[in-house]
């Protein structure tokens, strides 16, 4: 198919504050009330709602995980939890060994969870899913971070494009594999944008410095101590628009090349986020959270949600509908395996 031909389809996000509030706040209240053994109906539920409100292609997508095997996946957190601290307090030496097994375990915990989440969601009745490669794990979330110390940290840009590889090379949906195209020097160079412009916002710390020992050398002739509170300030307020406009122009650039360079058997997924957007969202958010004590959250979550998701778009070559047909052949195996899985969050260890 010609690119002129080629047809363009933006995804869509229909959820809504008011909506989500009233799941969110029933998630929250039983989940305090039951010691947060409700957390994982919580987090199905909440899942399911934003799952539901994403379209693509006048299809929304599915949440199909039950709740009791995100439960079963935390009480085993929880009991080897218990475990290492009861030991632990026992035997110093042991509790070493437990700590190093947890941390080779890492690779097994991120592919399972990653399995985990992508064959229980769908999109037209097709399943996604992830491949079972441990040693890409090891190698991506063990051995290559052994280098930061040696290489001053120069070498985190290249471990970000290594796990951005490894979380969308391995997932697929139905019978294709999705591909990424990026490369290590697009994260170094929006990395190195993002860091100069924080570092320029120190500048006129510097020059307050230089100044600073200049006066202390007597530039001043009548004996008076230099005023530096105004120009204090102004140095504070430039670094933390600095800070603040380098950090959102890293997620901003960061999230745009990933998905740019994301591909489904020569279809190309596309990100169009703004940084002046993507500022105002973020920083509103932040300050009617603190103004409402929280209370703003759901709303400030279906706002970026809504954002991000409608700058999302698939180019079509002209096979989608082929690869619908093709992985309905997928669906019944996947679906099995879906059933007997347990949960073990990333972020539970």
């Amino acid at each position: 198919m010609n690119d002129s031909t080629r047809k363009n389809y933006h995804l869509q996000f229909h959820g809504k504050g008011g909506e989500y509030f009233k799941i969110w706040i029933v998630n929250l209240f039983l989940s305090i009330l039951t010691l947060g053994i409700y957390s994982a109906w919580a987090k199905v539920r909440t899942h399911r709602y934003f799952y539901g409100n994403t379209e693509l292609m006048g299809s929304t997508f599915e949440y199909h995980a039950k709740p009791i095997q995100i439960l079963k996946g935390r009480i085993l957190v929880f009991i080897l939890f218990m475990i290492y601290v009861v030991v632990g307090s026992i035997s110093p030496a042991i509790n070493g060994m437990l700590t190093l097994l947890l941390f080779l375990a890492i690779p097994w915990i991120i592919v399972r969870s990653m399995r985990f989440r992508n064959i229980n969601s769908s999109w037209r009745n097709i399943r996604f899913n992830f491949e079972k490669d441990y040693f890409s794990a090891i190698k991506t979330f063990l051995l290559w971070p052994m280098l930061i110390l040696f290489t001053l940290g120069l070498i985190i840009p290249f471990l970000y494009f290594l796990q951005s590889r490894f979380f969308i090379s391995l997932s697929s949906f139905g019978k294709e594999r999705f591909q990424f195209t990026g490369g290590a020097s697009g994260f170094y160079k929006i990395a190195f944008i993002s860091i100069g412009i924080i570092l320029l916002g120190l500048i006129p710390f510097i020059l307050l410095s230089v100044q600073g020992g200049m006066l202390e050398e007597g530039v001043l002739n009548d004996g008076s101590k230099p005023e530096f509170g105004p120009a204090v300030i102004i140095a504070m307020v430039t670094y933390i628009v600095a800070f603040m406009v380098g950090t959102f122009l890293y997620k901003t650039l960061i999230t745009n090349y990933v998905w740019c360079h994301i591909e489904l058997a020569g279809n190309h997924f596309g990100s169009h986020l703004k940084l002046g957007k993507m500022m105002w969202i973020g920083l509103s958010n932040l300050i009617l959270i603190v103004i409402t004590v929280g209370i703003f959250t759901p709303w400030a979550m279906i706002r970026m949600t809504r954002y991000r998701v409608d700058c999302l778009t698939l180019r079509d070559s002209g096979n989608i509908e082929d690869i619908i047909s093709g992985g309905t052949e997928y669906m019944n195996a996947i679906g099995d395996e879906a059933g007997e899985m347990f949960d073990i969050d990333i972020g539970a260890l």
